[in-house]
């Protein structure tokens, strides 16, 4: 099962001797779970927290959670006296596929999906134990490690054009999805993020000065920057669907180039943000291969001690910088390189070691508290994999003859439909929640963290108000057709 670990091991000796690079076994669809655990991993203050966690959790008599089996496999990693190999996520996929069994059977799964599930599962857990050990009410706010780590603030900025009021609605985030267009940087899709959006026809704000719906000017901008910070390109376009071989391919993935840069200053923050200046380096990207979301497959670049490696599932191979850039996509809007980051994970350059866990009470205790509703997840469409060279495995599959320059952003996927402002861009896993007309609140996918704060007005009193937007349905998933085969990378053969 890939190469040998006295071969790796060669190959990482330029590499911290303290540190472990280990594969994951592939249990038919899981390279979308093996791909994301693998960033997580070298995401130092999450591996922190999680082994902090897990320690703690040996020393009571408190049921298994997938955040303990998360720690029983990072510490499983950094325990091995060999600096390279393969272990088995067998007990953690388990798990998985126990809290949600949207990951259950065969269907090939969304790496993006698997983490906006992942985290705030991670956060519930936390937040429940916090407000334990507190004696916390179930809608007081708690903080934890993990949101210390990823999470930021976005500020929405809404004028109605009837009465020319103005307010700001603050709002928790744990990623940024940004829509993408050919040949664009990173900095223009966060610029196309933040840019001023038009709220009209169904999509008109409810303006409390009005006292009715109204049209309206809205724009996003970053107040507080995460630790952490994820971004997730919208390669999945909702307008364009795909008939190829008689089988309806939900999404049509675009095959835009866009360049990320291994240092990011954020251009999108507001004027009083304290970490304005703040850089961002790149350790960890999410790589998709393939033309549509149900069949393709990812793998992980990992930047340790200043050298990047590929982690294609059990395998683990040293690789140069250039490789990276070669994720960026085809100059050419028809180019056949179908290998594209996907989530993009960039730690702050002066980010600070998290706080130490603080003791947690017993099982008794813990149990006497008040337990807190958890998020509902949907079900969403999967995607699958296809290697193409010259990163990781290939597999082949019809070639896209449907593919255009056009592209789309790609909103969240669910059977529900989820809100949306008019602009393209959404906002992960936290983000503005929207009224309807009715006045029922209409959540987007992601994580909704905290409540919302509205402020100030033209004429210099309050008024609270919730904009109002819609956000398009995904569609379900379709079993993969397309029969996959392995062919050789290199000198690696490889065998499923």
């Amino acid at each position: 099962m890939g190469i040998s670990s006295s071969r790796l091991d060669k190959g990482l000796t330029a590499l911290p001797d303290g540190e472990r690079y280990f594969g994951l076994e592939n249990f038919g669809n899981t390279c979308y779970c093996n791909s994301v655990l693998q960033a997580l991993y070298f995401c130092q203050p999450f591996r922190k927290g999680v082994l902090d966690y897990y320690a703690q959790w040996v020393e009571r008599e408190v049921e298994e959670t997938i955040l303990t089996v998360l720690g029983e496999l990072f510490q499983q990693v950094r325990s091995q006296k060999k600096k390279s190999g393969v272990l088995s996520p067998k007990r953690f996929v388990q798990r998985l596929k126990k809290e949600n069994d949207q990951f259950c059977g065969y269907m090939h799964q969304d790496a993006h999906e698997f983490l906006n599930f992942l985290l705030p599962k991670i956060t519930d857990i936390l937040e429940k134990e916090e407000r334990s050990r507190l004696r916390a009410g179930p809608n007081e706010p708690v903080a934890t490690w993990l949101q210390q780590i990823f999470e930021g603030k976005l500020v929405y900025e809404t004028r109605c054009l009837q009465c020319e009021t103005v307010t700001w609605t603050e709002q928790s985030f744990m990623d940024l999805q940004l829509p993408i267009e050919h040949n664009w940087s990173l900095t223009s899709c966060l610029k196309k993020y933040s840019a001023t959006s038009v709220l009209s026809k169904e999509d008109k704000y409810f303006c409390e000065v009005c006292q009715c719906l109204q049209e309206a000017h809205r724009r996003t901008k970053i107040k507080h920057v995460p630790q952490i910070l994820i971004c997730h390109l919208l390669r999945f376009d909702p307008s364009h669907h795909l008939i190829a071989m008689g089988w309806l391919c939900r999404l049509r993935k675009l095959m835009h180039r866009v360049v990320f840069p291994m240092e990011l200053k954020l251009c999108i923050t507001t004027d009083d943000t304290p970490e304005s200046d703040a850089v961002y380096n790149l350790f960890a990207l999410v790589v998709h291969s393939g033309s549509s979301m149900n069949h393709g497959h990812y793998v992980s670049l990992i930047k340790s001690s200043g050298h990047w490696l590929l982690y294609d599932d059990d395998h683990v191979t040293p690789i140069p910088d250039s490789k990276v850039q070669m994720t960026f996509g085809s100059h050419m809007p028809y180019g056949k390189n179908t290998e594209h980051g996907y989530i993009l994970f960039y730690e702050r350059a002066d980010v600070r070691p998290i706080r130490p866990l603080p003791r947690i009470p017993s099982q008794a205790s813990i149990s006497s508290s008040s337990d807190v509703s958890h998020n509902k997840f949907r079900k969403s469409p999967s995607r699958t994999a296809g290697i193409s060279e010259p990163l990781g495995r290939t597999y082949s599959e019809p070639a896209p003859d449907y593919l255009d320059s056009g592209g789309a952003a790609k909103p969240p996927r669910g059977a529900s439909e989820l809100s949306r402002g008019s602009s393209d861009a959404g906002h992960g896993m936290g983000h503005e929640p929207l009224q309807s007309k009715s006045g029922k609140s209409r959540f987007g996918l992601g994580y909704l963290r905290g409540s919302s704060k509205s402020s100030s007005s033209a004429d210099g009193s309050n008024h609270g108000s919730e904009g109002k937007g819609r956000r398009h349905n995904g569609l379900g998933s379709q079993k993969n057709p397309f029969s996959k085969s392995l062919s050789s990378l290199g000198t690696l053969q490889r065998t499923s």
